[in-house]
């Protein structure tokens, strides 16, 4: 981030809060070296460390089962290949944005294939 823009943060908390900002290392280094913090503070400090934890923790658990989503993912795809052959002048219905609502998807044609690109691209004949 560059500094003026930092800068000019720092002075919007500045304003609003009358102090500059203390960032979550300030946050824990004050609990480790005050040891004549009040029980209510010490408390405080110590729900957000553990919040903290709990954070990490649940970001650990979400990427490891995003992981093993996505590996089953990769291996039901690689058991059952669903890829389609078209030959040149074969007719396609093709999905495409409805002439209603850009974000709406209808399948529409019959249009014809003009040419195989690749096993996976075909160039599609709209007849424009």
């Amino acid at each position: 981030m560059p500094s003026a823009y930092v800068n000019w943060l720092l002075s919007i908390f500045f304003l609003l809060y009358g102090r500059s900002p203390r960032g979550p290392v300030e946050i824990l280094h004050d609990f480790m070296s005050n040891s004549n913090l009040s029980p209510e503070t010490s408390l405080q400090y110590q729900f957000v460390i553990d919040f903290n934890n709990k954070l990490k923790a649940g970001g650990q658990l979400a990427a490891s089962a995003l992981k093993e989503s996505a590996d089953k993912s990769r291996e039901h795809q690689s058991l059952n290949p669903r890829v389609k052959n078209f030959a040149v002048d074969e007719q396609v219905l093709v999905l495409l944005p409805s002439s209603n609502n850009k974000l709406s998807l209808t399948l529409q044609g019959p249009f014809n294939i003009a040419k195989k690109l690749s096993p996976v691209v075909y160039l599609v004949d709209f007849g424009h």
